[in-house]
C-alpha cells in the first residue's frame, strides 16, 4: 500500500480474509476442530476520514515475517497481553 493511496476498506478486508484462510488451510488443516482458548488480547481499528469521508484510510501494521503464525501478513495494531503491560 503506497502512502496516500489506501486500499478501499472492503477490498482490503477481502484480501486479508483470503490470505488468512489460505494460510490456515496450509498450516493448520485441523484448526476448525481444535477448541479455542480465550486470551487477554486487544486490537484497535484506526480510521482516518481525510478529506473524503466516502474513502476512509485504514491503519494496518505488517507482522514480522519471522513469526510462525501469520508472519508477513497485515493486521490491525494490537495483540496479546504481555506480563510487562500496565493496566489500562
Amino acid at each position: 500500500m503506497e502512502r496516500g493511496h489506501p486500499c478501499p476498506p472492503a477490498r482490503a478486508q477481502l484480501a486479508l480474509n483470503i490470505q488468512m484462510k489460505e494460510h490456515v488451510r496450509a498450516e493448520a488443516p485441523n484448526a476448525g476442530k481444535m477448541p479455542a482458548l480465550p486470551k487477554d488480547a486487544a486490537a484497535i481499528i484506526l480510521l482516518r476520514l481525510n478529506t473524503n469521508p466516502d474513502n476512509p484510510e485504514v491503519y494496518l501494521v505488517k507482522r514480522s515475517s519471522k513469526l510462525a503464525f501469520l508472519g508477513g501478513f497485515q493486521a490491525f495494531p494490537g495483540g496479546q497481553r504481555e506480563t510487562g503491560d500496565g493496566e489500562v
